[in-house]
């Protein structure tokens, strides 16, 4: 019986047969293929909605705040991409979360900190591909395109930016930015031609004028050796800040170092710390907030004191993660999760406030689902106090 079924199977035109309980049921090939085309067309739009979700962004679920002055903040993102990226690439998960933030609340810049291309800098053969990949693809509701050069890493946007506000894309520089010598000055001058808004200077602090009296100063912590000079320049820049609200941006965390419980020594006689610290006491003014990456993590440590600034935020998980390690007697918050930062000059009843928020992204887009979650949120008055909530 089973050979006669075999038979007239082999004489039905190629039909595939499924194996059940010792018997052979047959599939008709039109069935069969309309199966696979509807599983290819899910597929497809499965990764056109997360592709969207990349470059325009999904609605965020917390609620609406009136900001004064805004801006995301992101390290460590330059990673290169895998195959599949859209669905795969936790670069991408990042960039969806923080377009899906920007198109809820929309803020006035975005902060790159440092590790912008991974793992040896960037290079003029490959200045193309990467820019395209590392930077238009994944920040295109964020990027420019006007530049002399745009045109060859435009397709990586196909967006009409029309409707768009433009803002500019404040960058430093980390230590895997600096592993090829013309690194450093391919994105400090030939990136723009690229993407117009991108601003990146190698000096060792440059301040941001943010409007609203809040002053972003951008610290190039790969300055070797850690020198006087270097602390007196990062002092002026502090001096002629306008203020009154003060934040510093760099690569390397300020308050934790390798072990996470130790600041890092660049030379044998001057750690960062205290390279830092000791620019805030020369310049004599307050500082706010030290935002970092370098950490693949999102950490949160109460400063003030020796750690100078009166909050530090480590956002360097923009790309890919890494174990927390040490045991810092003032942190407040940890998570070994993808994310980033948000920063809100808030005006209240009592006056006006500086709200940092700090959001988790899935470790892949394919997870991505119902906008980007805040896991935590702090606010500091003018003066320096530091409330948490909940």
């Amino acid at each position: 019986m089973l050979d006669e079924c075999l038979s007239r199977s082999s004489q039905s035109q190629g039909e595939p047969r499924v194996f059940a309980k010792g018997h052979i049921l047959t599939i008709p090939r039109n069935a069969l293929t309309l199966a696979l085309r509807i599983v290819g067309l899910l597929m497809a739009a499965l990764a056109f909605y997360l592709m969207l979700g990349v470059i325009v962004g999904r609605t965020a679920s917390h609620a609406a705040h009136d900001s004064l002055v805004s801006f995301l903040a992101v390290g460590d993102t330059g990673k290169k991409h895998r195959v599949f990226a859209s669905l795969l690439e936790g670069q991408l998960a990042v960039s969806g979360d923080l377009a899906a933030e920007d198109h809820a609340h929309p803020v006035d810049a975005l902060v790159m900190l440092g590790d912008n291309f991974y793992m040896h800098g960037l290079r003029r053969e490959e200045i193309v591909d990467r820019v395209a990949t590392n930077l238009v693809y994944p920040y295109c509701r964020f990027v420019q395109l006007d530049g002399s050069r745009s045109a060859e890493v435009s397709e990586a946007c196909p967006v009409d930016k029309a409707f768009l506000p433009k803002r500019p894309i404040y960058a430093v520089l980390g230590n895997h930015d600096l592993g090829s010598p013309e690194s450093a000055a391919l994105q400090q001058d030939v990136v723009p031609e690229f993407v117009s808004n991108w601003s990146l200077r190698g000096d060792v602090a440059v301040v941001r004028e943010l409007g609203q009296g809040v002053s972003l100063i951008m610290v190039n912590t790969e300055v070797r050796p850690l020198r006087a000079k270097g602390r007196h320049e990062l002092a002026r820049a502090l001096e002629a800040s306008e203020g009154p609200w003060r934040i510093i941006a760099g690569h390397r965390p300020m308050a934790i170092g390798k072990e996470g419980n130790a600041p890092e020594k660049f030379d044998g006689s001057l750690d960062f710390e205290a390279w830092v610290a000791g620019a805030i006491r020369e310049a004599g003014v307050h500082v706010h907030l030290y935002l970092s990456g370098h950490h693949h993590s999102l950490q949160v440590i109460e400063g003030g004191g020796e750690l100078g600034p009166d909050l530090h935020v480590v956002v360097g998980s923009g790309a890919r993660l890494r174990d927390i390690v040490g045991d810092h007697p003032k942190r407040v918050f940890e998570a070994p999760e993808l994310g980033f930062g948000r920063v809100d000059l808030v005006a209240g009843d009592g006056g006006e406030s500086l709200e940092v928020s700090v959001f988790q992204s899935p470790v892949i887009p394919l997870l991505r689902f119902g906008g980007p979650k805040r896991v935590g949120q702090w606010s500091l008055t003018l003066q320096g106090d530091l409330i948490r909530f909940e």
